[in-house]
């Protein structure tokens, strides 16, 4: 049954052979009738081993292509006001089920969602980073009481489930500007009143 269920699944492994290693299926088919077969001695593992380790390698039958996920777009506000908040956005296309998705500020992680988890949110103390877990996601990220502190590339990181384990990124910057409270005072000028008079001329205080 081991067999058939592995000759089976050769047109498949001969697909991820080919991207990763150029091997063609006659090369496929010689490995296996010589005793060792191919995917063993390729993924390291010794003879005998499981064939469900082979299925989740072989996952991509004939019939897929395999594409790996991909970062499409990161948007993040160019300037921020300080003591307001900021949304992050993140948005990717994957085939395979995403295992993390994690976000950078100056390349140090501050947030990770990990979606097979309990608890998929995790939070990691960085200066100028508040985040607003009740308004954070897979998708986007909240950050509240922007300081001078938040300015800074962010970069969200979004990686997939095994085999592959494929991972793209891309970034975006922020910068946090203070928004004076009043408007602008002229000071150490003189006031200067001009009055006209009937007949025209102008009168000067």
């Amino acid at each position: 049954v081991f067999m058939d269920t592995a000759f089976s699944l050769l047109p498949g492994l001969a697909q991820i052979f080919k991207l990763y290693e150029n091997v063609d299926l006659e090369k496929s088919d010689r490995a296996v009738e010589g005793g060792a077969s191919l995917w063993e001695r390729t993924l390291k593992m010794p003879p005998n081993s499981s064939y469900p380790m082979i299925l989740s390698v072989a996952a991509l039958d004939s019939s897929s292509v395999y594409s790996p996920v991909v970062v499409s777009s990161v948007t993040v506000p160019q300037y921020g006001v300080h003591g307001k908040h900021a949304v992050l956005y993140c948005s990717y296309r994957s085939v395979q089920p995403v295992y993390s998705v994690r976000w950078y500020k100056n390349g140090k992680e501050f947030f990770s969602f990990l979606p097979g988890k309990d608890q998929p949110i995790s939070v990691h103390d960085l200066p100028g980073i508040t985040v607003d877990i009740g308004k954070s996601s897979i998708y986007q990220v909240t950050l509240t009481f922007l300081t001078l502190g938040s300015t800074g590339r962010y970069r969200c990181e979004v990686s997939e489930e095994g085999p592959m384990f494929a991972t793209d990124s891309a970034f975006g910057d922020l910068l946090v500007v203070v928004v004076p409270l009043d408007g602008p005072k002229i000071l150490g000028a003189k006031k200067q009143i001009l009055s006209r008079r009937k007949d025209g001329h102008q009168l000067q205080f």
